[in-house]
């Protein structure tokens, strides 16, 4: 929030009262449990702190404390604003997503430049009172007033959009998925993980030494999973499509190997993964700071689309932003200028792709 200009001590009265309204956000505890070094999984999402087989998200009592410091340096008195003591009983708790109301109200003067204050958090939900107490400060010694103070932001780095896809996906069955040549740890582990998350049930094809090794690499065991041995990673890739074609399996997953090797079994003639739309590619990114996944497409097999592969790319993206809950996804067609200019055929193409949308040819964004 802004600092307004502060009031030095003559211009205070007992009975004056400032307060601000803070929504309690699960971000807010990560930054204390950083700051301060109270790593404790009460106050923290996702995990169950006290083993009663819910997750709390308590707000931090002394979080809840600094909310009334926000109060007494930004707005009353302000500026230069000193602690000399502060009591605290904490009478209630707080959660992520509630909105409280820090509140201090002026009972004392004590010259030269003491001030008592009392001072509470409130819920604005139901009034519970969440903390009160009592403040001694020294007030400032001159005016001041800070218009616009630069405060570096701060990017809590979870991964709230990916554990929410997971989170989506973990009920339903581990779909049979192909994995191609997990020959070194990151590869293999990959697999294994969203095995454990009971997203896919793996089938691994490839060098089956290899596999065994990255497995004691990471510690892993293969107990129950198939494998099917491979002589390189060409056959690798062909023995996996073919498992699709067959029904054994419902996906493919890159392991160790080239996109090449494994797209051009993918786009073979006979038995291949033709759909009747244009292959494409699509990054799901999981951005700190961005209320939502980010999506980008075709960055890896398209080099250069015409218009017909372009309307491919955009619906194929449509469709993954939909299975992954974006229930009506934003299209941004990027081009090098934001007009249509007909000596740029990508800002043609992007009208073309936007009235296509308009005419229900593209559908879902």
């Amino acid at each position: 929030m802004r600092i307004a200009e502060n009031r030095v001590f003559g211009e205070i009265l007992v009975g004056d009262v400032a307060e601000i309204v803070r929504i309690c956000t699960e971000d807010d505890f990560y930054v204390f449990a950083t700051a301060s070094g109270n790593h404790n999984p009460l106050h923290l999402a996702r995990h169950d702190g006290d083993g009663d087989g819910t997750v709390e998200a308590v707000a931090p009592a002394m979080w809840v404390a600094s909310l009334v410091s926000a109060v007494i340096g930004n707005i009353l008195p302000g500026a230069g604003a000193l602690y000399r003591a502060q009591s605290l009983r904490f009478l209630a708790r707080a959660h992520a997503g509630d909105a409280l109301v820090a509140r201090v109200r002026v009972t004392e003067k004590r010259p030269p430049d003491g001030l008592v204050m009392a001072t509470e958090v409130v819920r604005k939900s139901d009034g519970a009172t969440i903390l009160s107490g009592e403040a001694e400060v020294q007030a400032p010694a001159r005016k001041m007033r800070f218009d616009d103070l630069e405060i570096p932001g701060l990017l809590i780095e979870r991964h709230r959009h990916f554990d929410a896809i997971i989170a989506r996906a973990e009920p339903l069955p581990p779909l049979p998925t192909a994995v191609v040549a997990p020959e070194e740890p990151n590869s293999l582990g990959g697999a294994l993980l969203g095995a454990r998350h009971t997203i896919i049930a793996p089938i691994l094809v490839g060098d089956g030494a290899k596999i065994a090794a990255a497995a004691r690499a990471i510690g892993c065991s293969l107990d129950g999973i198939e494998i099917i041995e491979a002589a390189d990673h060409r056959a690798a890739s062909h023995l996996a499509v073919d498992l699709v074609a067959e029904g054994r399996a419902a996906a493919l997953m890159k392991g160790h190997l080239h996109t090449d090797v494994l797209l051009k079994a993918a786009l073979r003639k006979e038995n291949g993964l033709r759909a009747g739309r244009r292959f494409t590619h699509v990054f799901v990114m999981d951005v700190p700071g961005v209320a939502h996944p980010l999506l980008v497409t075709d960055a890896a097999i398209n080099i250069s689309p015409d218009l017909r592969t372009k309307m491919d790319i955009v619906q194929n993206a449509i469709d993954l932003a939909r299975s992954i809950g974006i229930d009506e996804p934003k299209v941004g067609v990027l081009s090098a200028v934001e007009t249509v200019n007909p000596d740029i055929p990508s800002s043609l193409d992007a009208a073309l792709l936007s009235k296509m949308a308009e005419r229900g040819q593209i559908t879902g964004g």
